[in-house]
């Protein structure tokens, strides 16, 4: 079967299901529920198609989701008049993709030149080697930087870091080494929330908001509900990683690692 086999096997059988659904005789409840039976019947395999090839693998993931403009024109889903015209790439040129385009965007450069990095180094090796301020700094660099690219990414970049210092401590910093490794990824999460670019699913919630009830949320109008709750979440996060882990009984820690990384 090959290096991938599930791939190959999820290609083979997606393709089938969706000839198999897509093709056979349209069963009576569709017509119960729509005026346009057969196109329904066809949307639905295609879905079916993308979904088996979500699952396997069985092509990139942002091909598969490109299926559609392929296949429903073939398929006799769009291009006709009336109610079997959807406006399928309409859909495509939607803003919300356009503004996660432009994250994207925004996300590679920060990462390509380094500047991610040279904030969170810069805030974690300035704030202090006390453990206590240390574990501050990760949750601030997180944080901020969480604000204005992927969550994902800004978990991803701060862990070495984390990880490196961890291994400089003896056993008796169990709780610091924890601390520091747990509080990268919630710092990420809660700096998320700040703004509607801080994660993917601010942007697509907004824009399920603007179709279904018809109210706009810009950038302001976010920035105002997100950032108070990433203001008061982060020192309450600060606070239980402190005094869960008893980081405030341990002594200062080595953080020239930091240091001559941002140098």
């Amino acid at each position: 079967m090959g290096k991938y086999p599930v791939r190959k096997i999820g290609f083979i059988v997606g393709i089938l299901a969706m000839l198999i659904i897509g093709f056979m005789p349209t069963p009576a409840s569709l017509a119960a529920v729509t005026e346009t039976p057969v196109i329904a019947q066809r949307v639905l395999a295609v879905t079916v198609l993308m979904v088996i090839f979500w699952i396997t693998e069985a092509m990139p993931i942002p091909f598969t989701a490109l299926l559609p403009i392929v296949l429903f024109p073939l398929m006799g889903i769009t291009g006709a008049k009336g109610q079997n015209d959807i406006q399928l790439f309409k859909h495509y040129a939607y803003q919300t993709c356009y503004l996660l385009v432009g994250v994207g965007f925004l996300s590679g450069s920060m990462v390509k030149h380094g500047l991610h990095k040279r904030i969170s180094l810069g805030i974690v090796s300035k704030i202090g080697k006390k453990p206590t301020t240390l574990i501050l700094g990760f949750i601030l660099a997180v944080a901020f930087v969480s604000m204005w690219m992927s969550n994902t990414a800004a978990t991803v970049m701060m862990l070495p870091v984390a990880l490196a210092i961890a291994t400089t401590l003896g056993d008796e910093a169990k709780g610091l080494r924890k601390a520091m490794v747990l509080c990268i990824p919630y710092a990420a999460t809660i700096g998320g929330m700040a703004t509607v670019i801080g994660t993917t699913t601010n942007p697509t919630g907004i824009g399920l908001i603007q179709s279904t009830i018809g109210i706009d949320i810009n950038f302001l109008d976010w920035l105002k509900i997100g950032l108070p709750f990433t203001v008061v979440l982060v020192p309450l996060m600060w606070i239980y990683m402190v005094k869960f882990f008893k980081v405030d009984k341990m002594p200062p820690v080595d953080i020239s690692l930091a240091r001559k990384q941002y140098e």
